[in-house]
């Protein structure tokens, strides 16, 4: 959402360095704490990588995997930040849930984003194996 739609329509009524900024202060403003700067920082990288690129999944699959890193320092030390935060029974039940219904609708979209562009992703494969080869 702040890539491909928040970064790109700033970028079109403004220039690229504004939307980047802009785009980047939005998106930490949702992570309000002691990460915002972290996370700005993060934005404006992912910014440049969807520039570069010019290909959403690789800011996803940046943010996926900061995601999972602070997960994985939750998991093993039990902190958020500073903060010390207890899980209860209920606690993981419910982000389990959440989380499965979030990834089982992410791929419903996903198979449905393949099914639909089916020809044009055969197509971009096989020129860049037609480019490989020459």
């Amino acid at each position: 959402m702040f890539r491909n739609v928040l970064f790109k329509r700033i970028s079109k009524k403004s220039n690229i360095y504004i939307g980047l900024i802009v785009s980047s202060i939005i998106f930490a403003s949702l992570n309000f704490g002691n990460e915002m700067i972290g996370i700005f920082l993060l934005g404006i990288v992912n910014c440049m990588l969807y520039v570069k690129y010019e290909n959403i999944l690789i800011p996803m699959l940046i943010y996926c995997a900061d995601s999972i890193i602070n997960m994985m320092k939750f998991i093993l030390f039990g902190k958020y930040g500073n903060e010390v935060i207890v899980l209860t029974f209920k606690d993981m039940i419910l982000y389990a849930t959440s989380g499965l219904s979030l990834c089982i609708v992410g791929m419903i979209f996903f198979v449905k984003f393949i099914t639909d562009n089916k020809v044009y992703l055969r197509e971009s494969y096989n020129k860049s194996k037609l480019a490989e080869i020459n």
